[in-house]
């Protein structure tokens, strides 16, 4: 028994020609009026309805089923038998470009280190693989291996991190003369308390500590750091009432 496309093949075959199959007579004067021993039979698109015996369906096969007091499994092989269909072919799947990530010379010695000091592979593997091109270094700094297919022809490629990490680094107010040239509307020094204000040294000090230490988040300075942690633990809610009458108030 088929399925799936199969069987929606067979439910949209037009019913007319089901009609047909089984001797149903077209009415003289209603076109959409067939005559069969089962009563007239009214048919619109793919839907049909017996009047005398208020039963209806949609679709080739439930009409099959209803003209020869058939089951779904006979209905389906009933059509089959005499509407043979094509066989189902799939479309083969769309080919795929490989995008490899473009080398980068310039940091190919820091990959060569990286897998020879951190990774422990021997030199002359990786001199082989850069030699033979399956091994080179991108913008990012990554080691690229490549998987190549038949005549050698990339399918797919590995990275493999050299250990570069990102420092995200949240000041608030440094005495900068950022906000004079970026001239922003009311963008004076004066425009936050001066305890909040941390010093250029500490934000550096601290910055080049926390990249030292691995660490993805770096607030300088006390004040920031304890108006960072209150907002994470105060409702939005509250946040948002804040905002409009800090607005209000300037």
């Amino acid at each position: 028994m088929m399925f799936g496309k199969g069987v929606d093949q067979l439910r949209r075959i037009p019913l007319a020609a089901v009609m047909r199959q089984t001797g149903a007579q077209r009415d003289r004067y209603d076109k959409a009026k067939w005559h069969t021993p089962k009563g007239a039979i009214s048919i619109t698109g793919l839907k049909f309805m017996n009047w005398h015996r208020s039963a209806g369906g949609g679709g080739a096969i439930d009409l099959a089923m209803h003209l020869n007091d058939l089951g779904f499994p006979a209905a389906v092989a009933w059509l089959q038998r005499h509407f043979p269909l094509p066989p189902v072919v799939e479309p083969p799947p769309a080919a795929r470009h490989l995008a490899l990530p473009p080398p980068d010379r310039g940091r190919l010695s820091a990959v060569k280190h990286y897998l020879v000091q951190d990774r422990t592979i021997p030199p002359a593997m990786t001199d082989s693989l850069i030699a033979s091109g399956k091994l080179y270094a991108d913008r990012r700094g990554n080691a690229v291996f490549l998987l190549l297919g038949k005549e050698n022809t990339p399918v797919g490629a590995e990275l493999r991190g050299t250990g570069v990490t990102v420092t995200a680094l949240c000041p608030g107010p440094v005495h900068t003369e950022f906000q004079a040239k970026a001239q922003r509307a009311g963008g004076g020094p004066d425009d936050a308390p001066s305890p909040v204000y941390v010093p250029v040294q500490q934000v550096v000090r601290d910055a080049l500590a926390a990249i030292e230490s691995d660490k993805p988040l770096v607030i300088p300075g006390f004040l920031m750091k304890l108006g960072m942690f209150l907002v994470r633990i105060t409702p939005l809610s509250i946040l948002r009432l804040a905002w409009r009458f800090g607005t209000k108030r300037r």
